[in-house]
């Protein structure tokens, strides 16, 4: 099944897994000595503007990802290679349906 949210667009080139993956992505926190605040967004007067986070599913193509197929992968790129290589895993599919 494809996956319509966070993952929509993602998908191993090597396996071909489209359900697990380990993102190393940045985020923006409030420490206060209690705790954390996650931000949910990023807001107006950000104090790091150089870091946009895609409004869609909060990647940046430069972000480093590994295959967490149960069976193993580990295949290791970034998130760009990862949407990139959907278009190629689809094409060695058809082919291979095609033989």
């Amino acid at each position: 099944m494809a996956n319509t949210q966070k993952l929509a667009g993602i998908r191993c080139p090597s396996c071909l897994e489209s359900q697990r993956f380990a993102i190393q992505t940045t985020i923006n926190v409030i420490v206060e000595d209690d705790g954390f605040d996650f931000m949910a967004s990023q807001p107006a007067d950000d104090a790091f503007p150089g870091r946009v986070v895609d409004e869609d599913d909060g990647l940046q193509d430069d972000d480093p990802i590994v295959c967490a197929n149960r069976n193993g992968c580990g295949h290791l790129g970034t998130v760009r290679e990862f949407r990139s290589g959907l278009e190629a895993a689809e094409r060695e599919l058809m082919l291979t349906d095609v033989r």
